[in-house]
């Protein structure tokens, strides 16, 4: 039963963390941060799905400046539940944001390497590893 009044819990916040997004654009960073909190727990929880809906209500709701959280968090979450033509864009995004952040060029490269681009992807992995040799390779988003 704890299970399920945690599972009401976070249906609950996401659906208020939604309304405010339409609200005043002054809450949206607020918004998104709620978001980002929100597909991390679905995301532990193995609620892929509605992980992917809360990063992409934190991407809707966040600026340019700090949407580098949730673009990541999609691109996690897409993969998982097999959503690859849209992995790949936001990763396309992720990278041209920031095309010196290892991070975003290995989740690029996990994208390609779903696309079946793996001498690609391949080329990405060295170059994220080239930039930062301990880059740890996680299976769930909790950057900022």
């Amino acid at each position: 039963m704890r299970g399920g009044t945690r599972l009401v819990a976070v249906i609950v916040a996401f659906v208020a963390a939604s309304l405010i997004i339409h609200a005043d654009p002054g809450q949206r960073s607020r918004s998104a941060d709620i978001q980002l909190q929100l597909g991390r727990q679905l995301f532990d929880e193995g609620l892929y799905r509605d992980a992917l809906a809360a990063y992409q209500n934190a991407l809707k709701a966040s600026t340019p400046l700090d949407a580098k959280a949730a673009r990541a968090g999609v691109v996690r979450t897409a993969l998982r539940v097999a959503e690859y033509d849209l992995a790949r864009a936001e990763a396309e995004l992720l990278l041209a944001a920031a095309p010196q952040d290892p991070e975003a060029i290995a989740l690029n490269a996990d994208a390609m390497w779903s696309a079946g681009l793996f001498e690609e992807a391949e080329t990405g992995y060295r170059q994220a590893l080239a930039i930062s040799p301990t880059l740890p390779r996680r299976s769930e988003e909790h950057t900022s």
